[in-house]
């Protein structure tokens, strides 16, 4: 072809994630797309090289909703300008279509751009990114303070999914992934300080707003799927994931029926994909179908060990307010032993995961976490040297967690005869 590309190389040789900014810019009939990359420095690279960035395009029409074909943009500078004829306004930018390239983008895309792309754009991966990045503005806003109008920010969000449930067009697959909210701990590393509970609050919040206004589609959602027979196809796949999302954002707003659905589920099901998903929805809940499914699950694949990992992990797991003494009762079930480190991952690190049941207020949750690092190291250190790292995230929440962080870092830190792992991973914690 003629390409020289041994530029390629530096994907090879420069450490780091390229950062691509973008600014577009209409003069008459004329659209400007300006892309600049960086990169930061690294030891022993202080000063990177431009990399080639091939970058998928399209320029959405905001009226029509559709784009006149996509184009391959490719940076090879530290700034280049590209230009586009035939634009009365400035388009919808939808941009690294495709996860073309491994890059993080920043763009002037406002939240009606967002839940334009949302609603509208044709690349599975653009519609999501839109999505999720709509949803991490509102949260990371409502957590650090900075939202300046709640209200339209969240019927932006409402627009956009009630838009995602209705479209016809749209395979149950990919709509089952556009449906999930992002993870707290994902949204924790948004934030230069985070709470977990003001973000769970958040989080549960948005959950059972988006549960509330939009009921009815939730509720046709999993009727819809429900009847849809198991199949390896991707359809069946697709139906079994959108009625498990339909079960968690009705758990949010209304317990009572997503609990009897979410039985119903449980019992019917010919499959893990649906019983594991209503056991999940059900382990959050308080309810007696909780404690019958739950007994049934264990009853059903008792003896299989992966299998009664999953039952442990989907408790220690759980959204439900209990969580902390349900971890605590099940430490002492006959099914779990300390000398199993499969087991003591599915209950244990499933909690240390959960910012409700972790990060409860008193420091309950990390005390629980250094003794089970003190009694589990004599057994297998290396196990127990995994569960430091939580107790390690310290400078990135709140003064006062973080000093009760410490003070269990310390006390493991004091104990006698640490093994050499713990030791390790408990002073590189310290000194952090």
């Amino acid at each position: 072809s003629g390409v020289d590309l041994a530029q390629f190389r530096r994907w090879y040789e420069q450490a780091g994630t390229p950062k691509v900014t973008v600014t577009m810019a209409l003069e008459g009939t004329t659209l400007t797309l300006t892309l600049t990359q960086s990169m930061a420095p690294t030891p022993g690279q202080m000063v990177k090289q431009p990399m080639v960035i091939p970058l998928r395009t399209a320029l959405f029409d905001r009226t029509t909703g559709t784009h006149r074909g996509e184009e391959l943009l490719v940076l090879t500078q530290a700034e280049q300008t590209f230009t586009f004829e035939g634009f009365d306004a400035l388009p919808v930018l939808s941009i690294n279509r495709g996860f073309s390239a491994p890059v993080e983008v920043v763009a002037p895309v406002t939240t009606d751009d967002l839940v334009f792309l949302a609603r509208h754009d044709d690349d599975p991966f653009a519609r999501y990114e839109a999505m999720q990045q709509l949803i991490v503005r509102y949260l990371v806003g409502a957590v650090a303070g900075t939202l300046e109008n709640r209200e339209a920010s969240r019927d932006a969000i409402g627009a956009a999914m009630g838009a995602i449930l209705d479209d016809a067009a749209l395979d149950d697959l990919m709509r089952g992934e556009l449906l999930i909210l992002p993870g707290e701990a994902y949204l924790a590393e948004q934030l230069t300080c985070a709470d977990p509970t003001r973000i769970f609050a958040e989080r549960e919040g948005l959950k059972r707003w988006l549960g509330e206004t939009l009921l009815a589609k939730w509720l046709s959602l999993h009727d819809r799927c429900s009847a849809v027979p198991y199949s390896l196809d991707a359809a069946a796949r697709g139906a079994r994931k959108c009625k498990t999302q339909a079960l968690v954002y009705l758990a949010a707003t209304d317990p009572a029926e997503a609990a009897a659905r979410a039985k119903a589920q449980y019992d019917a099901a010919t499959n893990m994909t649906d019983r594991q998903g209503a056991l999940m929805v059900l382990c959050s809940l308080d309810c007696p179908e909780r404690e019958s499914a739950l007994a049934d699950f264990h009853a059903r694949f008792e003896g299989n060990m992966l299998v009664i990992d999953k039952w442990f992990s989907l408790q220690a797991g759980s959204l439900n307010p209990k969580v902390t003494e349900h971890v605590k009762a099940l430490s002492q079930h006959a099914d779990f032993t300390m000398t199993n480190p499969n087991r003591v991952r599915a209950l244990w690190m499933a909690y240390a995961a959960n910012a409700q049941g972790f990060h409860r207020e008193g420091g309950e949750g990390y005390r629980l976490i250094a003794d089970l690092i003190l009694k589990l190291d004599p057994i297998n250190g290396n196990v127990a040297a995994r569960f430091v790292p939580p107790l390690g995230r310290w400078k990135k929440v709140d003064e006062a967690r973080a000093a009760l962080m410490r003070a269990e870092l310390e006390r493991i830190a004091a104990a006698p005869s640490l093994s050499r792992d713990v030791r390790e991973q408990v002073t590189k914690s310290l000194e952090a």
